[in-house]
Parts: structure tokens; C-alpha cells; sequence
């Protein structure tokens, strides 16, 4: 192929992707069908045992009897390597939701998959497995467990084996979370206090060995929680997060509870046209950076000033001007997609900030939006130089780690910003800009 033919190619993709924009004029995206996200929100629909839910939840058992992977296990996606997790939550749902026994070949399949791992149902060497799979981080290992639990897979009695979460914690200040060895990130907060809350109230025993005291907490917890909700009505816009709440306060007689009743909304306006879920709503600020980012200089070409002013209004919208209600992030960065569910990350931020300088044309909101992005990232960079996804961490925990690709992207937005904003830059923050980029 001569350098004609790859010019010409070029122009088709350009053209190609210019004309996917939705009809607000910026970029969406579509993320795979989950079976842990289908998973998840059969299981949370067939308990709160509403007969308009019925089709849904058929819909989504026979999606994942249809998908199960040739090994007999389960990933993520339809397309994606068995793991443990997934596989069990998969085991759940299908246990939970069959009729007459017709899951019994997809769970014949799952069990001797499992076996293959050494996991045994009816074995204590679940929780065990689990709980080691994800180490110390009990964010996704114990709503696992609990949805077992809740399905009927393991007794009521093992629940005794699953660590208790502090979900009474919450009500303090997160910035004391540490002092506690509380090892959750905000983003983590309602499952942390969903999940406790069932653990607490389902834990076999007598009601004073269970925590009288701990009883005081639940309704203030809840009353933290219904805070977080967003207005989509889905915590992060993440279906699995979403249903692991739903279903644990359902189990807790909290179905009438407006937590409950915008999140299982949540959950039926998802669902798929192949009857299965997404992991999150979708992406479309990435989507959409990343397109603006690809298109380059061509953007000028391919849209018309009307067009190119769209795109700018909408990432400046973006931005998040205040305090986050949900993990009290600082105003300036950017989440992944338009949805209310979002929280600021740092690669998005980054990721807005280069779409920005792409589509710059010198007003005064440009210039504070791309400050303002910049002075989030300095101030979420962690002691070691990196940067972590969403909180400035304390280094055990996957989030709050510094990772190598999300330090290149913010190092070349803050590079990218200096060069093109060098004189609008005040001379402090020129320092504070000079000391992260060299950290």
C-alpha cells in the first residue's frame, strides 16, 4: 500500500468518524453486553419480586445461558477470559432466577468449571477464594459473597465467614477514613454501606452479639446514601454497584426506600435490546475526547464552526464547577461521560483538557476551564510523582496507586497547557506547574 492509498484510507476514517456523532453533535459510544452486569441486575430485579420485571429478567437468564464461555466459565464480557468472580455471580443469578430447572446445564457447566479451580459450592473454600482474589480490597469480594448469600448459594450461617464492613464509618469525615484502616475508596461508599448494612442485620446470632450499638447507625448511613444518588438514579452510572445496593437494601426491608426505587429504575432503563447489561451507561467523554484528539487539526475540515462550537460547549459544561457531592472531589476536572452518575478521574481530565487545547479559540472560559483542569491534576498527584484514577491515595489500593499510563497523560496535559496558555499562566502556579511536571 503506497502513501495514496493510506491518505485516501485515512479520509475515509476521518469521514467515518465525524459522521458518527450523535445527534447533540458530540461522540457516545456503546460498551459490550456484561454478564456480570446481567448478572447483577436479574438478581436485584427477581427479588423485589415485580411481576412488570418478569420479561426483563427472563431476557437476561437466557443472555446468560447463551453466553457462557466454551470452558464453561465467565468473564466480564461475552468476549472475555473466565474468572472467578464473574463465574460465581453468574452461578448466583442463574440459580436465583431459573424456572423449572432450566439452568441446570449452564450451572453443571459453571460448577465443574470451578472445580477446576478448586472451588467447591458447597465448600467454605468460596468466600476463602474469593476474598483472596481481591486481597484487602473487600470492594467487589464481599458484595460477591453477599449476593451468594442472597441467592441461596451458600447458607445464612456462612455469612458469619464474610468480614463485616463499617458502614457506620461513613458518617465520619472521609478524611479520617485512614485513621481506621477503612480500606475503601469514596468511590466505594455505597457499597460499603449497602452491603454492611445487610451483613449487619442478616448475620446469624443473637441480636446483642450482632451489635445493638451498630443498629443506631443504619437509618444516618441510609440517609448518607440517598445523598449520593445521583438524578440518573445509578451510583457511578455503574450497573453492578447500582444492583448491589438495591438488592442488599431490598433484602433489608428497604425496597420503598427512594435509594431502591430510582436505582431499580435505573437497572430496567439499561437493559440492552439482546437482554443483557452494560457495566456503565456509556463513555462519552472519552469517546468524545479521544475522537477530538484523533481528528487533529482535521476537526476544521470535517466540521463547520457551528459544529466546532458544540463540541467546546459541551466538554466546558462538563466540568465540574464545584465540590463533588459523591467522593468531595475540588471543582476542575472532568468525569467519563455526560450522565450525572460521573465523578472527576484522571484521565479524563487530562483527556478534556487536550480536546480543549484542540478546539482553543481564546476566550476567558477556556483559559480558567484549562487552569482550573490543571490545578485538579497537580493537586490529586500523589508523594511518589504519579497520579492515581480518582483520589490521592494512600498506595494499597488499585485506585489510589499511581499508574504509569494516567501519569503520561496528565504530565502531557500539563506540558501541553504550559506551551499553549505560557502567558495567561500566573507566576505561582507557573512554579506549581514546573514542580508537578518534574516530580
Amino acid at each position: 500500500m503506497d502513501n495514496r492509498e493510506i491518505y485516501e484510507n485515512y479520509l475515509k476514517l476521518r469521514d467515518q468518524l465525524a459522521s458518527e456523532r450523535n445527534k447533540d453533535g458530540f461522540w457516545a459510544g456503546r460498551l459490550a453486553t456484561s454478564a456480570l452486569s446481567t448478572a447483577v441486575a436479574i438478581v436485584s430485579l427477581k427479588i423485589v419480586r415485580d411481576e412488570n420485571d418478569m420479561k426483563k429478567i427472563e431476557e437476561g437468564f437466557i443472555w446468560l445461558c447463551q453466553n457462557i464461555n466454551s470452558d464453561g466459565g465467565y468473564g466480564d464480557t461475552a468476549s472475555s477470559e473466565s474468572n472467578v468472580s464473574t463465574t460465581l455471580l453468574c452461578f448466583a443469578a442463574v440459580t436465583y432466577c431459573q424456572t423449572d430447572n432450566n439452568g441446570a446445564g449452564a450451572l453443571k457447566e459453571m460448577e465443574l468449571w470451578l472445580a477446576g479451580k478448586g472451588i467447591t459450592i458447597d465448600s467454605k473454600t468460596i468466600a476463602r477464594s474469593i476474598l483472596q482474589f481481591y486481597g484487602k480490597d473487600y470492594t467487589f469480594s464481599i458484595p460477591i459473597l453477599s449476593m451468594l448469600a442472597l441467592c441461596g448459594v451458600i447458607s445464612s450461617t456462612a455469612l458469619r465467614e464474610i468480614p463485616r464492613l463499617p458502614f457506620e464509618l461513613t458518617l465520619l469525615p472521609a478524611s479520617w477514613y485512614r485513621f481506621f484502616n477503612l480500606r475503601v475508596v469514596s468511590y466505594a461508599l455505597p457499597a460499603l454501606i449497602g452491603v454492611g448494612i445487610y451483613l449487619h442485620k442478616k448475620r446469624p446470632g443473637k441480636i446483642f452479639r450482632r451489635g445493638v450499638v451498630r443498629d443506631r447507625f443504619i437509618r444516618p448511613a441510609i440517609d448518607r446514601l440517598s445523598r449520593l444518588v445521583p438524578q440518573s438514579g445509578g451510583f457511578l452510572e455503574a450497573i453492578p454497584l447500582t444492583g448491589f445496593v438495591s438488592m442488599c437494601l431490598i433484602a433489608c426491608d428497604e425496597e420503598d426506600n427512594e435509594i431502591v426505587i430510582k436505582g431499580l429504575k435505573f437497572l430496567r432503563r439499561q437493559q440492552r435490546e439482546d437482554g443483557g447489561w452494560p457495566i456503565d451507561t456509556d463513555l462519552s467523554t472519552w469517546v468524545t475526547t479521544l475522537s477530538v484528539k484523533a481528528l487533529g487539526s482535521h476537526l476544521y475540515q470535517v466540521l463547520n464552526p457551528a459544529q466546532i462550537d458544540l463540541l467546546r460547549n459541551h466538554l466546558l459544561k462538563l466540568q465540574f464547577t464545584t465540590v463533588h457531592p459523591f467522593n468531595g472531589a475540588k471543582q476542575g476536572g472532568w468525569g467519563w461521560t455526560s450522565y450525572s452518575g460521573s465523578v472527576p478521574d484522571a484521565d479524563d481530565t487530562p483527556g478534556a483538557i487536550l480536546a480543549l487545547l484542540e478546539l482553543y479559540n481564546g476566550s476567558k472560559e477556556e483559559v480558567n476551564a484549562l487552569i482550573n483542569g490543571c490545578n485538579w491534576l497537580i493537586d490529586l498527584q500523589n508523594r511518589d510523582g504519579g497520579f492515581p484514577t480518582f483520589c490521592k491515595g494512600w498506595g494499597k489500593l488499585p485506585f489510589d496507586r499511581s499508574c504509569a499510563d494516567l501519569s503520561g497523560h496528565a504530565l502531557l496535559a500539563l506540558l501541553k497547557t504550559k506551551e499553549r496558555l505560557n502567558k495567561h499562566i500566573p507566576p505561582k502556579l507557573a512554579i506549581r506547574f514546573d514542580k508537578c511536571i518534574s516530580a
